[in-house]
């Protein structure tokens, strides 16, 4: 039998299988074993053979034995590219006349979205766009608080105190000095 003869009466057999149960569960499969159904999996995919409003997901388990299962799920894949032919784009203003107050508020904050000047504003014009759609379509757009981690502050002050060339020396003999103490300890 010709190999994608072959690849297609497998793939028919797995859709027909995960239409009536769900879930395909193939036991402690090789690696090899694992490759083809990857490939019978694929071929589904490439070939419409997926019923419509579903698509298959293949998982390799974390159990002893690595089991593959391989299921049947209603919707569109997440990856899946949506048709947006009905939606006209979005244009993105040439400057930044009273922006939403969350924009706004990003914009004022120096310490975040730290990039060249010029490709900051254009990342907040496209920010006061989708804010400016969201609200459109009945979102509601929000600021929430940012953890000081997501900060940067360069060599700047930081909120544990003055980040300077001298200081981070200083800082890194210190703790060098404490853990050479350490060591020449025994115990």
């Amino acid at each position: 039998m010709i190999t994608s003869q072959r690849r297609r009466a497998e793939a028919l057999e797995l859709v027909e299988r995960l239409v009536a149960d769900n879930l395909v569960v193939i036991k402690t499969p090789s690696e090899d074993e694992v490759a083809q159904w990857h490939k019978v999996v694929d071929f589904a995919k490439r070939h419409n053979l997926i019923p419509d409003g579903h698509h298959i997901k293949k998982t390799r388990q974390w159990n002893r034995d690595r089991d593959l299962h391989i299921r049947l799920h209603k919707g569109s894949h997440t990856n899946a590219k949506r048709d947006t032919s009905d939606r006209p784009p979005v244009p993105v203003p040439d400057s930044l006349r009273s922006p939403h107050p969350v924009v706004g508020e990003l914009g004022d904050d120096q310490g975040r979205l730290v990039m060249p000047r010029e490709l900051r504003r254009r990342c907040l014009l496209v920010l006061q766009e989708l804010a400016t759609e969201a609200t459109r379509r009945g979102h509601k757009i929000t600021a929430r608080p940012v953890s000081e981690q997501h900060h940067y502050y360069g060599y700047g002050a930081r909120s544990d105190g003055p980040r300077t060339p001298a200081a981070t020396a200083k800082s890194i003999s210190s703790s060098a000095a404490s853990a050479t103490r350490s060591r020449s300890r025994s115990y």
